[in-house]
C-alpha cells in the first residue's frame, strides 16, 4: 500500500461511530506481553513452539507449529496461550503479515519467537477483532513510522501498539462482525486460488505453444527442416555500458537490459530492432526484442549478425523457448555468452515455413497474453479486497 492509500485508508478518531461504539487504546482493552507465570510442568512435556517462520503472512494464521521438549523452550522465548494474537515486531515480517491468532496450542500454552509482541484481549474484547484490527494496511503503515533500532534489525515498540486507538463496539458486535469477517475472507482465498491457477495455466499456455512450433532437439524434422547450432546461425555481443547518471527521464529513446526497457537516454546505438537476451544475474536468458531507435546495455548480449536466412520473430520465438539461462556459467552468477550458446541446435526450416509459423504463433501467443493480462488484473481486484472489507468492518458498515 503507497503512503496515499494508507492516508486515505487510516481510520478519523474523530468521526461519530455508530450507537454503543467507542474509540479506546488498544493497551485500555489488552494486556500487552504478558508476563509468564510460574509452571509446575515437566522438562519433558510436549510444548508448542511457534517460530516466526510457521505463520503465514497472507492468511494471518499459524500453518507450521512444532512440538518441542518443554526444556528446550521455557527460557529465552515468548509465552503465550490460546486466544492470544502475536504480533509480529520485526521488519519485513511485520509489514509482511506475520499475526495470527493463537490456537491449537497442547495444554493450552506455547512459546515462539522473540519477535512477537503478544496481545491478551481483556473482558471487553475478543481475539478476532483484535485480530483484523492490527492486519489493516493502515495499521501496518503506521507502525513502519514508529521502528525503533539500527537498519535490517527496526521493530515496533510495543508502546505503539498500546496507544494504538480503535473502534470497539460492545463485544457480541465484534464476534458477529468477526463471523462476517472470516467468512467473506475464506470467499477471498477461495477466488485468489482460483483465479491463480487459471493465471499459471495462462502462463503455461505460452510455453506449450512454443513447444508446439518448436520440434525437441532430436525429434524427427518435417520436411525440409534442417538442425543447425546457434553458433552457424548467428553471432552475438555485448551492449554497451551506460551508467544510471547517463540515463535521463525525458531522453528520447528507450534504454534496454536484460529485463527490457530500464531507462531512457538522448542517444542511440541501433535504428533497427534487436533481439537481445539477458546476459547476468537473475535475469540471464530473458529474451526480448526492442523498439527502432534503441540503446542496449552491457547487462544484455544483442544479435550482431544472422549468418543464415532467419525471420526475427522466427529467431526470437525460438530463443523463448530455448530457456537459454540453463546454458550460463554458474560459477558464482549466472553469465551467458555467445560460446555458451553457440552449440546449442535450433530447428531450422525454410523461410516460407518461418514466416507461417510466426503468424501462427502471433495470434496464439496475443490470445494467451490477453487472457493473462485479464486474470493479472482480476487477482490485483481480488487481492485489495481484504483492506475493502476490513475498512468496511470498522466503520460499522457490516
Amino acid at each position: 500500500m503507497s503512503v496515499l492509500e494508507a492516508t486515505e485508508h487510516k481510520q478519523d478518531t474523530r468521526k461519530e461511530l455508530p450507537p454503543g461504539w467507542r474509540w479506546v487504546k488498544l493497551g485500555e482493552m489488552c494486556e500487552l506481553n504478558p508476563r509468564r507465570p510460574s509452571l509446575d510442568r515437566a522438562d519433558n512435556a510436549p510444548t508448542t513452539f511457534v517460530p516466526m517462520p510457521a505463520v503465514d503472512g497472507g492468511k494471518g494464521t499459524i500453518v507450521r507449529p512444532e512440538v518441542r521438549p518443554y526444556a528446550e523452550v521455557k527460557k529465552g522465548y515468548t509465552y503465550f496461550t490460546s486466544g492470544d494474537v502475536l504480533f509480529a515486531k520485526i521488519t519485513p515480517c511485520m509489514e509482511n503479515g506475520k499475526h495470527a491468532i493463537v490456537r491449537g496450542l497442547v495444554d493450552g500454552i506455547g512459546f515462539g519467537s522473540t519477535e512477537f509482541h503478544v496481545i491478551r484481549p481483556g473482558l471487553d474484547a475478543c481475539s478476532e477483532w483484535l485480530h483484523f484490527f492490527v492486519r489493516q494496511p493502515h495499521v501496518l503503515h503506521e507502525a513502519t513510522s514508529h521502528f525503533t533500532g539500527a537498519v535490517g534489525q527496526r521493530r515496533v515498540p510495543e508502546t505503539f501498539l498500546s496507544d494504538l486507538k480503535m473502534p470497539l463496539p460492545p463485544l457480541w458486535e465484534q464476534k458477529r462482525i468477526a463471523a462476517i469477517l472470516n467468512e467473506q475472507m475464506e470467499l477471498v482465498e477461495r477466488a485468489r486460488v482460483a483465479t491463480k491457477a487459471q493465471f499459471d495455466d495462462a502462463k503455461a499456455l505460452t510455453e506449450a505453444y512454443l513447444r508446439q512450433a518448436f520440434p525437441a532437439v532430436g525429434r524427427t524434422l518435417p520436411l525440409g527442416w534442417r538442425w543447425e547450432n546457434l553458433g552457424d546461425a548467428i553471432s552475438v555481443k555485448s551492449g554497451n555500458f551506460l551508467s544510471v547518471s547517463q540515463m535521463d527521464a525525458t531522453g528520447t529513446f528507450h534504454v534496454y537490459g536484460g529485463n527490457g526497457v530500464t531507462g531512457r537516454h538522448n542517444c542511440f546505438m541501433f535504428k533497427e530492432p534487436k533481439i537481445i537476451i539477458g546476459r547476468v544475474g537473475a535475469l540471464c536468458g530473458c529474451v526480448h526484442i526492442t523498439e527502432p531507435n534503441s540503446w542496449v546495455t552491457d547487462n544484455a548480449l544483442y544479435i550482431e549478425a544472422k549468418r543464415l536466412p532467419l525471420d526475427d520473430y522466427f529467431l526470437f520465438y525460438c530463443l523463448k523457448k530455448l530457456k537459454l539461462r540453463q546454458y550460463a556459467n554458474q560459477m558464482g552468477q549466472p553469465v551467458i555468452s555467445g560460446h555458451s550458446i553457440y552449440e546449442v541446435a535450433i530447428p531450422l526450416p525454410p523461410i516460407e515455413d518461418q514466416k507461417r509459423i510466426v503468424s501462427m504463433l502471433g495470434q496464439q501467443l496475443a490470445t494467451a497474453e490477453e487472457l493473462r493480462s485479464g486474470l493479472q488484473a482480476e487477482l490485483v481486484e481480488i487481492n485489495a479486497l481484504p483492506s475493502v472489507l476490513l475498512r468496511r468492518a470498522f466503520n460499522g458498515e457490516l
